[in-house]
């Protein structure tokens, strides 16, 4: 199953750097695991620049807000 996230270009850019040519799937699982065994997923966190409750309500709130307002897009058939 795939799932979309968001990130910050910053973010991006620094797990872009650490991927080389691995898929950001690879990367992000590798650092997962290394976190969980040391048990320091806080530091995990601050890595990915995670967000608090209140900065993901708004942005999911944002997110909602712009949903409501797009248009379907037309799938053309072959």
């Amino acid at each position: 199953m795939t799932k979309i996230i968001s990130l910050t270009d910053e973010v991006y850019g620094k797990l872009r750097a650490l991927k080389g040519n691995r898929s950001f799937s690879g990367e992000i699982g590798e650092l997962i695991d290394k976190a969980s065994t040391k048990g320091d997923v806080k530091s995990l966190r601050g890595l990915l620049g995670a967000w608090s409750r209140t900065e993901a309500a708004a942005f999911q709130k944002e997110i909602s807000e712009s949903r409501k307002n797009m248009k379907p897009r037309r799938i053309a058939r072959y």
